[in-house]
């Protein structure tokens, strides 16, 4: 069997069982950490208070969760999305007075 076909060699003996166990504790570990850190960056997306949803979330973290709207990920993508075109509204509306006032006062 040539050796290319037998796949990458790692320098340490662990066999595919090990690997994936190994790999499994950091997909938890990453999710764990990414939905934690997303009710504490975006807080309308919790659950709101007495549904099933939140109480299970209530549950899985040690951190402290503030009942919120449970706004969907598609809705707060709207919301994002509106906040950047009246951000952009803003810029180009400002930019354009600025541009204006510059060039009438030379």
């Amino acid at each position: 069997m040539d050796s290319m076909d037998s796949g990458p060699v790692l320098p340490f003996s662990y066999s595919n069982q090990h690997m994936s166990k190994a790999m499994q504790k950091c997909t938890s570990l990453h999710k764990f950490l990414y939905f934690s850190s997303l009710y504490s960056i975006l807080p309308e997306m919790v659950p709101e208070n007495g549904t099933k949803a939140f109480t299970e979330l209530q549950a899985k973290f040690t951190v402290p969760l503030t009942p919120g709207s449970g706004r969907s990920a598609g809705y707060q993508a709207g919301m994002q999305l509106l906040a950047l075109a009246v951000t952009l509204l803003f810029a180009i509306v400002g930019g354009a007075l600025v541009g204006k006032s510059k060039v009438n006062n030379k």
